[in-house]
């Protein structure tokens, strides 16, 4: 369920933003959508969103998915080899997940603590 960012690339062109499911500066559980990602998933839409001024991944799913209670504990989740997926829920009768964002490619060439 990680999101691997060596293969996030923005939409530069607003028409190809507009075609999303999720509208700039909707909000889901107080993460604002600032940016529509282009990505090859096949299974949801990526977006940056914003909350308290710090950058995070959203995960959009096409279809309904079970998170239930495997989702909850893969928010426990603590570890520095690992990107935190901070909030699952349901919006607009779609699934969604936050992750944490990190700047600068790909996590493998990442120091992290």
């Amino acid at each position: 369920m990680s999101t691997d960012i060596k293969k996030l690339k923005l939409v530069e062109d607003e028409e190809n933003y507009t075609g999303g499911l999720l509208l700039k500066g909707e909000k889901i559980n107080g993460y604002v959508i600032t940016q529509k990602l282009d990505t090859d998933s096949g299974e949801a839409e990526l977006y940056f969103c914003e909350k308290s001024e710090k950058k995070y991944i959203l995960k959009y799913y096409y279809k309904k998915t079970i998170f239930s209670d495997l989702a909850e504990k893969l928010t426990s989740i603590n570890h520095p080899n690992v990107i935190k997926i901070l909030d699952v829920g349901e919006h607009k009768k779609h699934s969604y997940e936050i992750d944490e964002y990190y700047e600068g490619g790909c996590l493998s060439d990442q120091e992290l603590p």
